[in-house]
């Protein structure tokens, strides 16, 4: 089902600047604000934030994991070494 448009919609659609530029409109436009999108956008925001922050620490951990295996293979631990075989062959048997 259509919900009607509301007068704010139809004066933003038609392009009535003058009506746009009007007092009483730019009050209305403020309580919508305070009243609906502030929380919104906020909580959108936010949760946004956190996901960027999630997604940033695990890219740079798994990137300093992967440098510091690399360092530790090429100093030739006896440990590593075997690790690294027992994942490159699927005969030998695991010891961990």
């Amino acid at each position: 089902m259509d919900t009607p448009s509301g007068a704010l919609e139809l004066i933003v659609q038609s392009g009535q600047y003058e009506l746009i530029m009007h007092p009483r409109l730019i009050d209305l436009v403020d309580k919508k604000w305070e009243r609906f999108s502030r929380r919104i956008f906020f909580q959108r925001f936010l949760l946004t934030l956190v996901y960027m922050f999630i997604f940033l620490i695990t890219t740079i951990l798994e990137q300093s994991r992967i440098e510091i295996v690399r360092a530790l293979y090429q100093k030739d631990i006896p440990r590593l070494n075997v690790l690294f075989d027992c994942r490159q062959k699927v005969k030998v048997m695991k010891w961990w």
